[in-house]
Order: structure tokens, then C-alpha cells, then sequence
């Protein structure tokens, strides 16, 4: 059999690839030489043999031959795979424009994912973890008009199943490309490595193309949804949890993304939003509702209750659903809500980070419209927080004025002055410049006085009337009287009432 050589296709860490012709027929050939380190030559074979093993799928990679060949007296290993029209990096380079492109970027994400999607399940039937998906292991398929993922190199067979040559990966072996790669990989433990690796790195290829670079560090910059809310929302969610940094924090199976995928819906109906808000409020007061009143004002101190409010809006927040007020009229969209508690402490708090905010609820006062369910809110009302107990970057006490904002160690745990972080170096002990490592530390900041938070839906008056002054008044007589009065609430409706978002009003 006569292959004519065309060009090279790429190199891996187990060969070269290159494309050769045959009858007309387009083929990709892997090359190793079988003179390398033989745990190499090994997982060559491994690559091959265990691929076959598999079920044709359309979104797995074709695999024809191995075989053995010498060229110019250097013996060849050798496996004869399809070859694909590009990797996923050339087609996007290729295919999307330079301006405007943010409806191109959906499409091609969710082209990418459904096809990533089915290969990972099909994967995943066979115990298999690729352990290096990245776009350069992505092919595009012209001929199907889909995604396939080639590259098996690395991959994790289950030996059980698919008996092997090479060796298992060992804990000092880092695996795969590291900027796609899931943390657990990076440090090259590979007992550490399950399924939820390659979910990890297929967030980080959709992450990449909308970004165009993979996240690096732990705060994920959601995408921005002004162009296009109703078709990339699921994105966002789906990256704020795959992309964890914790394999038992992100999605552990296909199958429960799907079923994720079903629970959110594509656009944000404003009935929703305001039907998924009134939910939250009233299963934290559950039988405290009164379902007579039009409307009704509850104030409570309760623990069990503003825990179980906060926990239940943290799984609620998205782009575009939630905005807060402040005491002095600033405000912002509520972009996260975390317990301060310990991770994996599953116990009743009012201890929380809200916006990078360090926050002690002393107690929640809701309103609840039943008829006019958009005009609901919660206040929480806040204790003044403790001044930050600060630490210079070289470790040493710092005993100077209290400051509102730190940045936290996650390592350490522990609070660092701004202004040690804030260059990106630091001299240590010894005199040195040394280089801070930004995915450490995440700023915070701390209120030391009574406050409280004004919590609305978007589309509230309060989150688009550029006058914030009824905002600001109900936020100060809920300060200085510890609660509010039916006379607040009715000053507050009737200098708010015409200014809610027309979406809204329509339902009245």
C-alpha cells in the first residue's frame, strides 16, 4: 500500500502526525520512533489498542491501523487514523469574525459542547477519562458538520477492561496541556483524577471560546449577556460549576448535566424571575406567610431563617436576575453569595460574603406584594464587622489602623495588606522580589459600622431609576428604627410604583 506524503499535521508527546494520501482518500498518520524511552512506545500501543476496543462514535475520532515501517533505516511505529478537515483553534481562528462576533461565539459553543457532550458520554460507558481535551484535540468533521475528539494519548483506560502495556501514570507525571487542564491534573497526582477532569476541561473550551484564553485563577468572569441573555444563561451556569476548583464540587456525569441542562430554561422570562424570587421568600418564611394580605411585612431575627434565605438565593443568582442597594445609594448587580462558614460545614450561619463583601446579618425584613409579586424585597440588616485581624505578604503582624478592605489567603487563610499585593511582588525575608501568585488571593471588604442591604429583583425600580433616593430612605429608617413601618412601605411604593420595568407591569 503507497501512501504520498502532503504535509505535517501537528506533534504530541507520543509522535508526530502527518497527512499522506491514498486513492484520493486523505489519511492522518501518528509517527513515533521505536527507539524512544519504551514506557512511550508502550502508551503508543496503549493509545491503539485500547481505542479500538471502543464503539465507533461520530464524535470520537476514527482509528484504522497499526503497524510497524522503517524509513531510512529508522524503525517507525505507526498508527493510520482519519484525518479530520482542522482542530477546533484553526476553525475558530478561521471561521469567526474580529468585531461583533458574540451570536457567532454561541453558535459555535454550542456546537462544540453537543458534540463534546456525546463523545464524553460515550467515554464515559467505557470507564475512559481523555485527560487532554483541549482545542487542539477537538477536530471538526466537514463531512457531519460536528465536533469529534481525537488524541488518546494520555487517556485513562480502565486496565480491567482494556489490558495495557504502559504503566499507570504515576503521581510525579503531570498530565495534559495545564492551562486546560483540571487543577488535581496540574499537580500531577493521578490517583486524584476522575471523570470530572474532562468536564472541567470542556468548561475551560467553552470558557475559551468565549474569552479566547481559558480561566486562570479561581473568580470566573461570567459572560456578559447584553447582547444575547436568553441564549447563553446556561453557559454562565454551567461554567460557575464546572469550572470548580474541588472535582466533588463540579458536575460528576454527563447524565447530571443534561438534567441540569433541562432545569434551566434559555431566556430569562421575567414571570419566572419574579415567580423564582417570591419562591425563595416564601419557602424561608414558609407558614409565616400570610396568604391574605395584599401586602405583608415580616421582620425576623431568626437564625434558621436567614440561613436558609441566603442559601436558597446563592443557587438562584444568574446574570440579569438580582440588584443591591447600599446604605449611602451605590449599587451593583448580586453576582455571588458564599458562606464565610468552613467549606463542607453544612451548619446555620448568618455569616456571609455577599459581592466580595464580608457581611453579619442580624436580621432579614421582607415585603411581599402577592398581587404585584415584582414589588417584593428583602433588607438584610447588618451587624458592624470586627476590623480584618492583618498580616504583611511576609507573614509578620501588622498593628496598624483598621482598613475596610483586605485580600484573603485562600492557602493561609489568613488577611493580607492591600498595598502587599497590589504591585505583584513582594520582598521576602531575605531581600528578594518575589512574584505574588494572584490566584491565591481574592479581595474582601468589611463594614465596621449598623448597615444594611437593600435586596430587589432587576427590573425593580430601585435597580433602574437613577434617583436612588427612596431606595436610600428605606435603607436608613430600617437602620435607625430596626425595622419599618406599613408608612415606610407605603411612601416607598408610591414613589417607586411607576418606574418598574415595563415587562413587569404588564402582568398586573
Amino acid at each position: 500500500m503507497q501512501f504520498g506524503f502532503n504535509k505535517q499535521l501537528g506533534q504530541g508527546g507520543n509522535g508526530f502526525v502527518y497527512s499522506f494520501s491514498f486513492k484520493e482518500k486523505n489519511f492522518a498518520i501518528k509517527f513515533i520512533a521505536q527507539a524512544v524511552i519504551q514506557e512511550k512506545l508502550n502508551r503508543f500501543k496503549d493509545e491503539y489498542f485500547c481505542h479500538i476496543q471502543m464503539a465507533a462514535h461520530e464524535n470520537i475520532s476514527r482509528i484504522y491501523h497499526y503497524d510497524n515501517v522503517s524509513i531510512d533505516e529508522i524503525n517507525y511505529s505507526i498508527i493510520i487514523m482519519k484525518e479530520y478537515e482542522c482542530n477546533l483553534a484553526y476553525y475558530k481562528d478561521r471561521t469567526l469574525p474580529k468585531e461583533n462576533l458574540l451570536v457567532q461565539k454561541v453558535q459555535l459553543a454550542q456546537k462544540v459542547f453537543d458534540s463534546m457532550l456525546n463523545a464524553l458520554e460515550h467515554l464515559e460507558g467505557y470507564n475512559i477519562i481523555h485527560r487532554d481535551i483541549k482545542p487542539e484535540n477537538i477536530f471538526y468533521d466537514k463531512d457531519k458538520d460536528l465536533f469529534v475528539l481525537g488524541d488518546f494519548g494520555i487517556a485513562h483506560f480502565k486496565e480491567q477492561d482494556f489490558p495495557k502495556q504502559a504503566e499507570n501514570t504515576t503521581q510525579s507525571e503531570r498530565l495534559a496541556n495545564r492551562l486546560f487542564s483540571a487543577p488535581e491534573q496540574q499537580v500531577g497526582d493521578a490517583t486524584k483524577v476522575n471523570f470530572s477532569a474532562d468536564i472541567y476541561s470542556l468548561a475551560q473550551v467553552i470558557y475559551w471560546i468565549f474569552k479566547d484564553c481559558p480561566l486562570q485563577g479561581y473568580d470566573i468572569s461570567l459572560i456578559k449577556n447584553d447582547e444575547s441573555e436568553e441564549q447563553i444563561d446556561f453557559f454562565n451556569k454551567f461554567l460557575e460549576r464546572a469550572l470548580r476548583r474541588e472535582p466533588q464540587e463540579r458536575f460528576q456525569s454527563i447524565k447530571e448535566i443534561r438534567e441540569f441542562r433541562k432545569q434551566v430554561k434559555s431566556k430569562l422570562d421575567p414571570r419566572k424571575k419574579i415567580f423564582d424570587f417570591d419562591e425563595i421568600i416564601r419557602a424561608s418564611l414558609a407558614n409565616l406567610i400570610n396568604p391574605y394580605p395584599v401586602g405583608q411585612l415580616i421582620h425576623k431575627e431568626d437564625v434558621k431563617i436567614i440561613d436558609n434565605f441566603m442559601r436558597r438565593l446563592s443557587k438562584d443568582i444568574q446574570p440579569n436576575k438580582y440588584w443591591v442597594v447600599y446604605e449611602k445609594g451605590g449599587d451593583l448587580p448580586l453576582e455571588e453569595i458564599k458562606t464565610l462558614e468552613e467549606e463542607n460545614v453544612r451548619k446555620q450561619t448568618t455569616k456571609w460574603i455577599l459581592n466580595n463583601e464580608e457581611i453579619d446579618i442580624s436580621s432579614i425584613i421582607f415585603y411581599r406584594n402577592r398581587l404585584k409579586l415584582y414589588k417584593s424585597f428583602a433588607i438584610l440588616s447588618l451587624r458592624g464587622c470586627d476590623p480584618f485581624p492583618l498580616s504583611r505578604i511576609n507573614g509578620e503582624k501588622y498593628d496598624g489602623d483598621s482598613i475596610l478592605e483586605a485580600y484573603f489567603d485562600r492557602e493561609e487563610k489568613r488577611y493580607i495588606l492591600p498595598q502587599d499585593i497590589g504591585s505583584g511582588y513582594y520582598y521576602d525575608k531575605e531581600g528578594n522580589s518575589q512574584k505574588i501568585d494572584s490566584d491565591r488571593y481574592e479581595l474582601r471588604r468589611r463594614n465596621f459600622k449598623k448597615t444594611a442591604i437593600l435586596i430587589v429583583l432587576q427590573g425593580h425600580a430601585s435597580s433602574g431609576k437613577l434617583d436612588k433616593t427612596p431606595a436610600i430612605d428605606l435603607i436608613a429608617s430600617s437602620i435607625e428604627n430596626d425595622e419599618l413601618t406599613q408608612e415606610d412601605i407605603d411612601i416607598f411604593l408610591k414613589a417607586t410604583d411607576n418606574h418598574h420595568n415595563p415587562e413587569f407591569m404588564y402582568f398586573d
